[in-house]
């Protein structure tokens, strides 16, 4: 997607806008919406690759932005090439694959400063199923610690609502626990009632405890999800202060 602001919101103050941490959890902000809030609060704009910028692919892939967890099992570099002179869509039989990368406006480089990769089923079938899967999440080290991660989890829940998906599945190494803990994220492998028990220290703790990698599902209509979701969107809109360089 392409984001392109129009004069009339182009002149609007941003105070001015409807909070996103509101209307976000109430199903009134659209994908579009919430990009020009992004973009209008952080500078940043959200998009999916233009044919042209095959030459990221690469950086993609690399294993020092996407923290040792490849997007691809097989031949990562050919297949991102490959989504990105589809300009980020490509479809199989059972799914829809798409590539949004994330840039901040006063970037000097080509590279994104983040980007997200999603896997959308065509036709559920089975309960397993129906949920819009996280391939893959990275922000670049540079990027670090800016709330850029909680941007894209938030586009991600808007992009499910629109394929009519109730939850967002990813795999997580330990590294990446905190964040999306706090974010609302829980264990596959434990019912949402013992998971309301623990603290977040023991939800780490019961985590770590499941292997290398740990299967995390967003039930993002639950109520505390919702109360969660907000929080860490008001702490990357509107806590984190608004300039022109990112930091």
């Amino acid at each position: 997607m392409s984001l392109v602001i129009n004069s009339k919101i182009e002149h609007q103050h941003i105070d001015s806008l409807p909070c996103a941490c509101k209307t976000f959890c109430k199903d009134k902000t659209s994908i579009d919406d919430f990009a020009t809030q992004v973009l209008l609060r952080r500078g940043l704009v959200i998009r999916q690759p233009e044919a042209n910028e095959v030459d990221m692919a690469a950086f993609l892939v690399d294993r020092s932005f996407s923290h040792r967890y490849l997007p691809f099992r097989f031949e990562p570099k050919n297949k991102m090439e490959e989504l990105i002179r589809n300009k980020g869509t490509m479809e199989t039989d059972e799914y829809i694959f798409k590539l949004f990368i994330m840039r901040h406006q006063s970037q000097k480089d080509s590279n994104p400063a983040a980007a997200l990769l999603l896997k959308i089923p065509k036709k559920p079938v089975k309960e397993y199923d129906h949920t819009l899967d996280i391939d893959f999440l990275g922000v670049r080290n540079d990027f670090q610690k800016k709330y850029l991660s909680t941007l894209l989890l938030s586009y991600a829940v808007k992009v499910a609502e629109s394929h009519n998906l109730p939850s967002l599945r990813l795999w997580s190494s330990s590294e990446g626990l905190y964040p999306y803990i706090r974010f609302g994220f829980a264990s596959k492998q434990v019912t949402i009632e013992d998971w309301k028990k623990y603290s977040e220290p023991e939800r780490i703790k019961i985590l770590e405890s499941n292997g290398i990698y740990k299967l995390l599902l967003l039930r993002f209509n639950r109520p505390d999800v919702k109360g969660a979701m907000r929080e860490q969107l008001f702490r990357a809109l509107i806590e984190h202060p608004q300039n022109n360089n990112i930091s």
